[in-house]
């Protein structure tokens, strides 16, 4: 089942996903599931379109009318009811080019969005076979309950100056030795060389927090996409004979696959964690590499790639479906995707798996401590549940299925009979 991005999400409600897109998230909005993680979108695209006034021209807005209409989006508005909100507090949208008003739109109208779309998400809600809670009629919120992870990175700059990516309004531009780094409408860092610069020896590093994730696009086009508690530091320029990053935690590339313009050969593309060096030669794969981790894990979905062991020099090569693990030994065996990919889709997927690495894993998400008594740490967990909830519903999936239970105490998780 296709689960859409928190910035494809974003995307759709601002009129910019391309027409594959929109197909693909109606059919996921017709689900009427994980109403709180898209209400939690729909919310941050009105405050995107507040911050930093994202218009349309008329063109565009033309188009997201027809979008609306044919029910691209879950319920159908016409230029009419546009027309009889109170002006009182609109938006006033400007032609890219010329700056010229040329209409408007109104915060009244996004509530009107967003009312219409909670309710065909409570209509048409359906029922999933996920880990739920059995009596979540009676589910209250805690006063202390955590929210999922967000999007916030801070950007160390090749001076050592460090920026807090949150704090960026899309559309900022930083200029770096001729390099230019912007942040998107959907929050996404992009590198963009305005001149010919040569910026090999200087680098910059990303890095997510616990209960962080983010998005950017490197200097050379390739995306690459943070779990919490990860960092990937790159040069600001690759040179034309190789690509080369350096990494921790979990990170979801997506290489572009480029060529020496003078010798006609590829630019291979390495990445570094410690306990393997990987070159690429394809273009999406997914690394998990954490430095408290026993073990780091490569899963491959498209190309090929080609891992070095640090420690015992052995090398092999993946093909789509492969999954490479290094710890004190190298295997390569026929990856779990569902579970290794959880992360993209919006789910937590454990088959099996040690209750401590269970919860390692939230602690991450949610940025809590956790304490697991040595009574406990042979139990195994094994299931699925969106990791777009709060905390509390997540602890509460989990403990229905067990003879425990997982309480969170101030931003503490314990286990208790």
């Amino acid at each position: 089942m296709f689960i859409p991005t928190r910035e494809l999400l974003i995307r759709y409600f601002l009129g910019q996903a391309s027409e594959v897109e929109i197909d693909l998230v109606t059919h996921y909005l017709a689900l009427g599931q994980d109403e709180e993680f898209i209400n939690s979108c729909l919310e941050e695209s009105m405050i995107k379109i507040e911050e930093a006034e994202v218009n349309f021209n008329e063109l565009e807005y033309e188009l997201f009318l027809n979008r609306l209409n044919e029910k691209k989006y879950p319920f159908p508005i016409s230029l009419d009811s546009l027309e009889k909100i109170n002006e009182d507090q609109q938006i006033t949208r400007y032609n890219l080019s010329n700056h010229n008003k040329v209409r408007s739109l109104t915060w009244r109208f996004l509530g009107i969005i967003a009312s219409c779309f909670i309710c065909f998400l409570l209509i048409d809600k359906v029922i999933l076979t996920r880990l739920e809670s059995h009596d979540s009629k009676d589910k209250q919120l805690l006063v202390n309950d955590i929210p999922p992870a967000k999007d916030q990175a801070t950007l160390t700059l090749a001076d050592g100056s460090t920026i807090a990516l949150s704090e960026i309004k899309p559309g900022n531009v930083i200029d770096q030795n001729g390099i230019l780094i912007e942040k998107m409408v959907d929050g996404t860092i992009k590198y963009i060389a305005t001149e010919e610069v040569d910026e090999t020896n200087l680098s910059n590093t990303i890095s997510t927090p616990n209960g962080g994730t983010y998005q950017i696009i490197l200097p050379d086009g390739s995306k690459a996409w943070l779990n919490a508690a990860s960092t990937l530091k790159y040069p600001l320029k690759f040179s034309d004979q190789e690509r080369r990053v350096e990494m921790t935690g979990e990170i979801y590339f997506e290489v572009e696959k480029l060529q020496n313009i003078s010798s006609g050969k590829r630019i291979p593309f390495y990445v570094n964690s410690p306990r393997q060096e990987l070159e690429v030669l394809g273009t999406k794969f997914n690394i998990k590499a954490y430095p408290t981790d026993l073990e780091s894990k490569t899963s491959l979905l498209e190309g090929r790639v080609q891992i070095k062991s640090i420690k015992s020099g052995v090398i092999k090569q993946l093909i789509p479906g492969d999954e490479a693990i290094i710890d004190h030994q190298f295997v390569l065996r026929k990856g779990d995707f569902e579970e290794s990919l959880a992360w993209r889709t919006g789910d937590f997927v454990f088959n099996n798996e040690p209750l401590p690495e269970v919860l390692k894993t939230l602690s991450r998400w949610y940025n809590v401590e956790t304490e697991c008594p040595p009574a406990y740490k042979n139990i195994s967990i094994s299931g699925m549940i969106s990791r777009r909830q709060n905390l509390s519903s997540v602890l509460e999936g989990i403990s229905s299925t067990q003879n425990f239970q997982l309480k969170l105490k101030e931003r503490r998780i314990i286990v208790i009979k």
